[in-house]
């Protein structure tokens, strides 16, 4: 089996879901909803999108995670929650108490609302490392695990060309060990 690069596994930038951070969650939503239709279907959905700013420029990303955060009505104080449930408190008190005191009772509309109002740039998680559309699977392996990411940008001369994703990159491994099998 021939050994491939990064750029080999890659989504290309161009057949990406992008949104720009200007834009709501719902905008992104229907977009991400969009992609998947014009996917190729041996491939996974894209499970996160790319946010650019107003040069074009991608400096973002949310996933479904971070959108599912940013809809939760008591996203914002989050982190006091954490600061709590590290005084001791365990966890499954801490989520305890919180239903108790009604802090998830909002209703779905509620939250489709939120997903109106809440701009991309908000929520994004900016992007700080890429990887070399050249570089090796065992590169982005051990960049993504160092990380903790389950995706990275890939560049090539510092110009954005893609995304690799752990989705294909544990497909790519998986069938390279299993080959000879």
């Amino acid at each position: 089996m021939a050994v491939k690069s990064v750029k080999d596994i890659m989504v290309p930038i161009s057949e990406y879901a992008i949104v720009s951070e200007n834009e709501t969650i719902h905008d992104a939503l229907q977009i991400i909803r969009q992609s998947h239709t014009t996917m190729d279907p041996d491939k996974y959905f894209h499970r996160a999108i790319l946010i650019k700013n107003r040069d074009g420029d991608i400096v973002g990303k949310l996933g479904y995670f971070g959108f599912l955060s940013a809809l939760d009505p008591k996203y914002e104080n989050m982190s006091e929650m954490k600061a709590l449930a590290g005084s001791g408190i365990t966890k499954k008190d801490l989520c305890k108490d919180m239903r108790n005191l009604g802090f998830w009772n909002d209703k779905l509309p509620v939250i489709k609302q939120r997903a109106k109002e809440i701009t991309m740039k908000q929520v994004m998680v900016k992007f700080d490392e890429h990887i070399d559309e050249d570089g090796s699977l065992s590169e982005a392996l051990h960049t993504m695990v160092q990380l903790n990411v389950l995706s990275i940008l890939t560049t090539k001369d510092d110009h954005i060309t893609g995304i690799i994703r752990l989705s294909d990159l544990f497909e790519e491994i998986t069938d390279y060990i299993l080959a000879d099998d």
